[in-house]
This record gives structure tokens, sequence and C-alpha cells, in this order.
């Protein structure tokens, strides 16, 4: 997808791989969707990567993953 090819000429961008990681979840591709959110996560922790890849990971059943996301979501909302 462009949003791929952007993230990948730009792969610091955490922006970029979260759009991907959206684009992709809405594509029903949870795999890939987990990856560019994982890859977004690294560059710059963000609440709505964070989200995406639980709901991703609660869809493939990965429920101990998905609950460790759903852990830091709480905990950075409740700093704000």
């Amino acid at each position: 997808t462009e949003a791929t090819r952007a993230a990948r000429i730009d792969p610091k961008n955490s922006e970029a791989w979260s759009y991907c990681g959206s684009l992709e979840a809405q594509m029903g591709d949870c795999r890939a969707a987990i990856e560019s959110e994982t890859r977004s996560l690294k560059l710059r922790e963000s609440l709505d990567a964070l989200s995406e890849r639980e709901q991703c990971l609660r869809r493939l059943g990965q429920k101990a993953e998905a609950d460790r996301d759903r852990d830091r979501i709480r905990q950075l909302s409740s700093r704000q």
C-alpha cells in the first residue's frame, strides 16, 4: 500500500507505521497490523498504536499479549 511505501521511505516515522497498521487492520490483516503497530511503538509509544495492536491481538486469540497492551493503555491514560 501507499502507507507501507511511505513508512519504508522514512522507517523512523512512528506515525507512518501506525497508519499502516490501522489500514492493515481495516483490511483484516491483523498479523501485518500487529507488526506495523509494534514497529511504531518501538519508535514512539502512543495510545492509538497500543489500542490498534490490542484489538488485533484479541482477534487472533492472543489474550495475554492483548491484556498487556490494555494495561499499558490504562497506565498511559491515567497520566493524562
